[in-house]
């Protein structure tokens, strides 16, 4: 049973369909050769995993305390 629409169809339909070319759009091979620092993911989790704004200010206070290798140090 499917549980949602066909997107395959819709990525079809959609691939020739932007304005300019394709200089223009991103370039996926940036994306993965970009480095991503344990704090820049830290950071992330904690934007999503904290609702609570007070909570999500320790969370990233405590994120930013952290070395490259992922301790808290004094």
């Amino acid at each position: 049973e499917r549980l949602g629409p066909d997107l395959t169809a819709q990525w079809k339909s959609a691939s020739g369909n932007g304005a300019g070319s394709s200089s223009e759009w991103f370039d996926a091979g940036d994306m993965a050769t970009a480095a991503i620092t344990l704090r820049d993911h830290v950071g992330e989790q904690v934007a999503l995993a904290f609702a609570d704004p007070a909570a999500r200010l320790i969370a990233a206070e405590l994120a930013d305390g952290l070395d490259e290798t992922g301790y808290l140090r004094a």
